[in-house]
């Protein structure tokens, strides 16, 4: 099975339970054979995951040259021409490349794939602003506009510069649904 997501974010139910959210561009696929013995899949681009838990099956993502190891959890994973970023909002997973390099995530975590030197590093991060995208909404409480449009620039795949001056003048409190960028 192979799904592809040309515009916006689309949300797919896996045989075993497991949903998956591709943003703008991203594509999935698997065998015929997955099933709850058998829960493989392949990524190419950004995806939130929200994985059913099965303490005796892993799920694996292949991304490239790495694999997500997972048991029952939420994370994002973002792949481009550089890197590929696998956030962990809750749950842990394991990222291993094919040279053999691992590392185990907490939630807060990410991991960072360097595809030109093949790096693996782990760092704090902001997991929520990794996956804000994939969300059913965005709320803003006295947000910065400089905050505001960091966020708007991920939920809309897009990029939103503000000049320095503007970032701290102004503070907005919202929610968006399903609002188109217009």
């Amino acid at each position: 099975q192979s799904y592809s997501c040309l515009t916006g974010k689309s949300l797919l139910s896996l045989p075993d339970g497991s949903n998956v959210v591709l943003h703008n561009g991203a594509s999935l696929s698997y065998d015929n054979s997955f099933s709850r013995n058998n829960r493989t899949v392949s990524l190419d681009g950004e995806a939130y995951f929200d994985v059913s838990k099965d303490t005796e099956n892993t799920f694996t993502v292949n991304v490239d040259d790495i694999d997500i190891i997972v048991y029952g959890t939420t994370f994002n994973v973002l792949e481009d021409n550089e890197s590929v970023v696998v956030s962990l909002v809750e749950g842990s997973v394991d990222v291993m490349t094919n040279a053999g390099i691992r590392c185990a995530l907490k939630p807060g975590y990410s991991a960072i794939f360097d595809k030109q030197t093949g790096n693996l590093v782990d760092q704090k991060d902001d997991v929520a602003f990794a996956a804000c995208w994939a969300q059913e909404r965005l709320t803003f409480t006295q947000a910065s506009l400089g905050e505001v449009c960091r966020y708007l620039s991920k939920w809309y795949g897009v990029e939103i510069v503000v000049a320095d001056a503007l970032k701290l003048s102004c503070s907005y409190t919202f929610t968006i649904r399903e609002e188109s960028l217009d």
